[in-house]
């Protein structure tokens, strides 16, 4: 069942092979130590604890009672259960007595019924509010978090993007994610200690009883195998499987010409039918699944006999103390004996998710690295006189892109020299570095070795927003953005987009004009409109699907 692969010195860890089904799993071999998983779990918690502060603040920031009233909601839902509980525990032993005693006790029973009927109908309000202001909240949270993102992803500049290649940035949606998951956890805590306060104050319950109600999920998480969280890697040798894979693949239509040309679909049917027989049962379900199968039913054996520990109590007591029980009191403690069970395992299950969340809002709140230091002077430097235009230099220059883009110098040893108003042309076959030289002289990057000068300074020591709203470059590669004509003419000169007059003088003195005026909407035409709808079970052949689409 296991293959073990020896140790060398340079290794980190052994592995070993685990086979399951036509799956082979290689896992870390670590062995179990206790003690420093749950002190590395302590840490990891500890420092979730000032990062989640810092993230619900944020979140706080946006709407304070939005905020606030979206977690009361889901306090109050957290705590809706136990709540109902108690008062349908009343009105059972209400009911109960009224029984032993032969005569209803009307008054009671009615306004236990009508106490509860009150209590739905609150927590369906609250629920129904709930769910009409979260998406607001919501909205907020992915907007603002986009927001964020945005601006770091265009504050990296293009050597930082290759800097930071390694470095996983999240996504919205992932802190979107993490709220929920945050929120989550804090509800189905408040839930589970409003549920094991309500077990302990039983007169049939108390600490003993609470206490055996925990043992069956916290054993189950222990025991439980899974792959989640587990470094691993998943592959497949089984020759059979492997076959039958690719065989089926040539029911897709890139092999349909071929195979209907050459007249072999009822030979693919055939080694299709032969490799499955071949195969015969051998497991193919996802190897996690497979990995949490037990060799033996020991396992299972030992969660069924914790699972009924809490009855099982219950029912030695009754036989010391029949007086402590009822009928009533009996089946209300194994109702919430399992749903303390299921609420225990969400709650460890949120528990170990809090990693993922951990590292996410590290994620967000991690700077990305900038590799271009800005400059601080101004340009033009006010000391320098008015000159027809930018001196331009390269001193000996040598390139090389960084990262995945490295393929060698891309520049070696250049030097060069424009003066203020030349006009230069650069020339040469495609690969030689003309592109490279602009990317300079704009400081898209800094050259490997060498100078590069404007104004007989280093460009480094220039403000890199002065040195950009003193160029215009239009490159080989330029891209429309996905806004209007006038935001792609006008955002050129942020601070004169608005400005009807020079942006139609622009259109004009750039050829756009007659291009432009073919479009209804003119200047505010947008190029590449963000796509917003879909259709869903649309049949073409119905008229009335059809006028849906229209």
């Amino acid at each position: 069942m296991h293959g073990k692969k020896p140790a060398k010195e340079d290794e980190p860890a052994p592995y070993s092979t685990l086979n399951v089904g036509v799956w082979k799993i290689l896992l870390l071999q670590e062995p179990p130590q206790y003690s420093k998983f749950i002190r590395r779990k302590y840490n990891g918690f500890a420092s979730l604890v000032p990062l989640a502060r810092r993230f619900l603040s944020d979140i706080y920031q946006l709407h304070p009672t939005l905020f606030v009233l979206v977690l009361l909601t889901q306090f109050c839902i957290g705590i809706e259960a136990t709540v109902l509980l108690h008062l349908s525990n009343q009105l059972l032993y209400i009911i109960e007595g009224s029984i032993v005693k032969g005569s209803p006790d009307a008054p009671a029973i009615l306004t236990a019924a009508v106490a509860r009927v009150l209590c739905l109908l609150i927590f369906a309000t609250i629920s129904w509010y709930n769910a009409r202001i979260t998406p607001k909240l919501r909205t907020r949270i992915t907007y603002y978090f986009q927001e964020k993102c945005l601006r770091d992803d265009l504050n990296v500049d293009l050597a930082g993007i290759e800097a930071n290649r390694a470095r996983r940035c999240a996504t919205e949606q992932e802190a979107l994610s993490t709220f929920d998951s945050l929120s989550s956890f804090l509800s189905r805590v408040i839930s589970l200690f409003a549920q094991l306060w309500f077990i302990y104050r039983q007169p049939s319950g108390g600490v003993v009883f609470t206490a055996l109600c925990t043992i069956y999920p916290i054993y189950v998480t222990a025991m439980s195998r899974s792959l989640w969280m587990k470094p691993h890697v998943l592959y497949s040798e089984h020759p059979q499987y492997l076959r039958l894979m690719a065989l089926n693949q040539l029911g897709q239509s890139e092999y349909r010409e071929d195979i209907l040309s050459s007249d072999i679909s009822d030979h693919v049917v055939s080694e299709y039918k032969k490799a499955r027989r071949e195969l015969n049962s051998a497991a193919t379900d996802h190897p996690d699944t497979l990995y949490r199968h037990y060799l033996t039913p020991l396992n299972e054996i030992m969660k069924y006999i914790l699972q009924e520990l809490p009855m099982i109590y219950c029912t030695i007591q009754m036989l010391l103390l029949p007086k402590m029980f009822s009928v009533t009191s009996i089946a209300i403690l194994q109702q919430r004996a399992s749903v303390v069970r299921t609420t225990l395992q969400h709650t460890i299950i949120d528990i170990r998710s809090l990693e993922n969340d951990q590292q996410t809002i590290r994620n967000l709140y991690e700077a990305p690295e900038i590799t271009l230091v800005d400059g601080k002077m101004t340009y033009p430097n006010p000391e320098v006189k008015e000159a027809k235009g930018m001196s331009l230099e390269m001193r000996n220059v040598t390139f090389t892109y960084p990262g995945a883009k490295a393929k060698g110098e891309v520049l070696k040893g250049v030097s060069f020299k424009i003066e203020p108003g030349q006009l230069v042309m650069v020339v040469g076959s495609n690969g030689s570095g003309k592109s490279t030289i602009v990317k300079l002289f704009t400081r898209l990057y800094d050259a490997t070795s060498g100078q590069v000068l404007v104004d007989g300074r280093p460009i480094q020591e220039y403000r890199q927003k002065d040195l950009r709203q003193a160029t215009a470059v239009l490159t080989q590669n330029h891209r429309l953005l996905p806004l209007s004509f006038a935001e792609n003419i006008g955002w050129g000169l942020p601070e004169q987009r608005d400005n009807a007059d020079m942006l139609a003088e622009s259109a004009r003195d750039g050829g756009a004009a007659d291009i432009i005026s073919q479009h209804p909407s003119g200047l505010q035409t947008v190029l590449e409109p963000i796509p917003t709808a879909w259709g869903y079970y649309l049949d073409p052949k119905k008229a009335s699907h059809g006028a849906l689409k229209a």
